[in-house]
């Protein structure tokens, strides 16, 4: 009978040779460094003379985790220099993702010398080119796709186009290294934020991506930050599972339902040194993530499936934010393809809208027969989110269903190993562990119990 570890090498197409390298100890040395980016220096010399000319500076971020975590360590390294930056995190309901036309007269209005978006930006032409006109400087930290024309920012740092590392990276992994770069140094603190948000913008587990990742579990089993510790009961233990099913979500929980700016709370309690206030912030985050698995829970229960429809295609009356959560749910439930839509807050008429499927059914093949209806599309394959007019509805669930009927989902049996009930014990356990973290594209092994 072949080792354990032998299966596992089959298992992830690994030879021998590759085991000790694979299952190193992880180094910050696999881990590339943007500090001699030009855009990275322009950047920098920006942001240092905006600094020394005393402007106001104003962060702006976004609702999710990636958007929080960046916004918090380029908050809390501009107070390292003792710049207290201000920050805005937008509202899914009131501002819509991205900075806005809106927003930007109102940031200008306000006196801002210089804006630093992060987690968007690189989508923002109009928004971006009226705060230049109006002598504002902005830099752009953004890893969403590049589109035809680039924003006239002064400066814009994105992995694509600095050609950085093996695997696309988030927003927030994307601003420690901005950071490094701007204090001359590593913060552990501020590392750990940023793999967090790898984490929760579903990266590739791989390259330095894996290396991060792994190195900020052991910086938080060494040094306990409690911003992280107040929102697991996992004192003792944390891993990459810990933190995407128990700690992402409480942070993603008030952008998703929360109506009002309540994000700019999750900065402060992330971007600021002082102990003030943070328990009864990890108190709030707790409770929203309680009411966010309430909710959802009782929005799928109120769906009404026919056994022989091919998929389910509905309308509801929750909020947006929880469309996504909805969808995975009645997908894990009904195996089948989901759309759900509910009504925007921000756009009269317009319905708000997730999809979730797997094998089988893929948005971007069905995307062509649905183009004229949507007003905007974002997502990948099985995972994607748009806007219809409220009109269209009808029209788009008959579309929908008539295309899942001819492709059904095929989800492939996943691969297992087999495990033998001598090999059930701790020792096990530390050889599996030694192949993590897992993740996007570095799954966790299945396995099933030999002998029984």
């Amino acid at each position: 009978m072949d080792s354990l570890k032998d299966r596992l090498l089959s298992h992830y197409g690994l030879s021998k040779e590759d085991y000790a390298v694979f299952t190193a100890e992880p180094s910050f040395s696999l881990i590339p460094t943007i500090e001699e980016e030009p855009s990275v220096k322009e950047a920098i010399r920006i942001l240092n003379a905006s600094i020394k000319a005393k402007q106001r500076i104003l962060i702006y971020g976004d609702y999710d985790t990636d958007g929080i975590m960046a916004t918090s360590i380029i908050k809390r390294a501009l107070a390292h220099l003792d710049v207290d930056a201000s920050h805005f995190i937008p509202s899914r309901y009131v501002d819509g993702y991205g900075l806005t036309l809106d927003n930007a007269k109102k940031i200008a209005k306000a006196g801002y010398g210089l804006v630093i978006l992060v987690d968007n930006g690189v989508s923002c032409f109009e928004s971006v080119s009226y705060l230049r006109s109006e002598a504002i400087n902005v830099l752009i930290i953004d890893h969403h796709d590049l589109p035809a024309s680039l924003p006239p920012a002064n400066a814009i740092i994105h992995d694509k186009l600095l050609k950085y590392g093996e695997y696309p990276v988030s927003a927030g992994f994307l601003s420690y290294l901005f950071s490094r770069a701007l204090l001359s140094r590593h913060d552990s603190y501020l590392f750990v934020l940023g793999a967090l948000s790898l984490i929760s913008d579903v990266m590739p587990v791989l390259g330095q991506n894996r290396a991060a990742i792994g190195l900020a579990l052991r910086e938080i089993r060494e040094r306990e930050f409690p911003e992280i510790i107040m929102l697991t009961e996992r004192k003792r233990y944390i891993d990459e599972k810990v933190l995407s099913g128990e700690i992402i979500p409480k942070i993603n929980a008030v952008g998703r339902i929360e109506l009002n700016h309540a994000g700019n709370r999750l900065v402060d309690y992330f971007a600021t040194f002082e102990a003030k206030g943070k328990f009864d912030t990890a108190a709030y985050m707790n409770e929203v993530n309680s009411r966010r698995k309430l909710l959802t829970v009782e929005a799928a229960g109120q769906v009404e499936t026919k056994e022989e429809e091919p998929g389910i295609c509905v309308k509801l009356d929750s909020l947006e934010g929880l469309n996504g959560l909805i969808a995975n749910r009645l997908l894990t439930e009904y195996k089948k393809p989901v759309m759900v839509f509910s009504p925007s807050k921000a756009e009269k008429g317009v319905l708000v809208g997730s999809f979730r499927a797997k094998q089988g059914f893929e948005f971007p093949a069905f995307r062509p027969l649905v183009e004229r209806l949507l007003l905007r599309y974002g997502g990948h394959a099985y995972a994607a989110g748009m806007g219809i007019k409220e009109e269209d509805f009808e029209e788009f669930k008959s579309l929908f269903l008539a295309y899942a009927k001819d492709h059904p989902l095929t989800e492939p049996i996943p691969e297992t190993i087999p495990l033998y009930l001598p090999e059930v014990h701790m020792g096990t356990y530390r050889e599996i562990r030694k192949f993590g973290p897992f993740g996007e594209k570095h799954k966790e092994p299945r396995f099933r119990i030999e002998g029984v």
